[in-house]
């Protein structure tokens, strides 16, 4: 019997059968679906996770933070850093650049607008990765304050009227109970030519220069343009302004008083800087490093590090739940073929008289067997693309609790469809072993006689 017999064979004795055969074709469908759904739910959430928040992260930061007793030994006060103690940060094996940090609470005016915000005083070296839509990053000689916006900063400058509208209508919309990300009032449009204007700058904010405290000083106004708008994204970086460290340590000198008594700021002590390194292969390193120097080190690859391995334990929790589908349609299709066997005794044993080999009698039960497996396969991928689509036509909540604004995300990649068919094809076949070689160790005669 040549084999396209075998197959035509296998095929025919499905047919003579094919409400069995069709139950457990079922399971094998449900299974591959489950495999593929929830495979493909792993993929497309850290695809998601990649796109939304991974692309948005500088992954060769690391932000340095005082711990309590800093580098010089235990304390109950955080103490600060010294320029040497940064300095030192900065020799470290894989270091591209290394920054304080000072953020200054500031009051300014530009084109008729104001905002209250903080800025971020650091040296412009660790701020290489910034992309700019337009202008350049400040310049380190002289202290007149040059600053760099982020993009979702510059809706912070109203005018008064704008504020005061603006604030009132969300106010009203959290009042209101019904809250859509999609309904919130949007911040008025602005229209600033940022790097043609002159901005005023004061240090502590808004309500030190209309009402500061009795013997405090009114901040004085500091003169300074924009000198770099930062490209729009969702990035932490756009979030922030930054200006350079001697224009922040001006500032801060020319209101010493106010500084110290009401902002708690004293020159020569750093609480925070930033690490900027090689690549992002040296960031594990640097941490350990700064870590062992008595501060405490932050950077984004360790949260990413920390989700990706929560999500890989529950992507194989959930392979493992639609797996075990899989092997109860593998128990159905075992007991298929041993039903088969039992009703087809006598066709057993008329095909070994007529001489036809054990080995093609096996293989035409693993061939049926097969058969379910790869057709329960192509109809399971054929539901699971269906079911994707189903799940990705609306705003959810992802497998993995982490919400998304553009909804679910299933990927099926071409290896995922070609695995599920192994699997399901592998499944079949592997459930037909044992049932074929029991249809062979029956004698002939026994089989015609006991087939009736």
């Amino acid at each position: 019997m040549k084999w396209n017999e075998l197959f035509r064979l296998a095929l025919l004795n499905l047919w003579r059968r094919k409400f069995r055969a069709v139950l457990t074709v079922l399971g094998v469908i449900i299974g591959t679906a489950c495999i593929v759904v929830m495979v493909a739910l792993g993929i497309g959430n850290m695809e998601q996770f990649n796109d939304e928040y991974v692309k948005n992260l500088n992954l060769t930061q690391i932000d340095v933070y005082m711990g309590y007793g800093g580098g010089a030994g235990p304390s109950s006060e955080p103490q600060g850093m010294t320029q040497a103690e940064i300095d030192a940060m900065g020799m470290l094996e894989g270091v591209k650049a290394a920054s304080p940090v000072i953020t200054i609470p500031v009051y300014m005016k530009i084109a008729g607008r104001e905002a209250n915000m903080s800025l971020n005083a650091v040296d412009p070296s660790v701020l290489g990765h910034l992309r700019l839509s337009d202008g350049r990053l400040f310049s380190t000689d002289g202290s007149t304050p040059q600053i760099v916006l982020g993009s979702n900063v510059q809706q912070n400058f109203m005018t008064a009227k704008e504020s005061e509208d603006y604030y009132r209508s969300m106010d009203e919309y959290y009042m209101s109970g019904d809250v859509s990300a999609d309904d919130a009032p949007a911040p008025p449009q602005i229209d600033v030519d940022w790097l043609n204007e002159q901005i005023q700058i004061y240090l502590g904010g808004q309500w030190l220069l209309e009402d500061p405290p009795e013997d405090t000083p009114r901040p004085k106004m500091a003169r300074g343009r924009v000198v770099g708008l930062l490209e729009a994204s969702n990035s932490q970086e756009s979030y922030n302004a930054y200006i350079s460290l001697d224009a922040a340590k001006k500032l801060i000198k020319d209101n010493r008083k106010l500084a110290e008594s009401q902002l708690g700021i004293r020159s020569g002590k750093y609480t925070q800087a930033i690490i900027q390194a090689n690549e992002i292969e040296d960031v594990s390193a640097i941490v350990k490093a700064v870590k062992e120097m008595g501060y405490e080190a932050y950077s984004p690859t360790e949260s990413i590090e920390s989700v990706k391995e929560e999500q890989a334990r529950q992507q194989s929790q959930l392979f493992m739940m639609a797996f075990i589908s899989l092997f109860v349609s593998a128990i159905g299709i075992a007991n298929t073929m041993m039903t088969s066997i039992l009703e087809r005794r006598g066709e057993i044993g008329v095909m070994k008289v007529i001489g036809l080999s054990i080995a093609k009698i096996r293989a035409m039960f693993v061939v049926e067997s097969g058969l379910i497996g790869f057709v329960g396969g192509i109809i399971g991928v054929a539901l699971s693309y269906i079911l994707a689509w189903v799940l990705q036509s609306g705003e959810a909540t992802t497998l993995f609790g982490m919400y998304f604004a553009s909804g679910i995300r299933l990927v099926i990649p071409p290896y995922l469809v070609l695995a599920a068919m192994i699997i399901a094809v592998g499944v079949g076949i592997l459930s037909g072993i044992y049932p074929a070689y029991r249809a062979t160790r029956m004698s002939a005669l026994e089989a015609i006689r006991s087939g009736g």
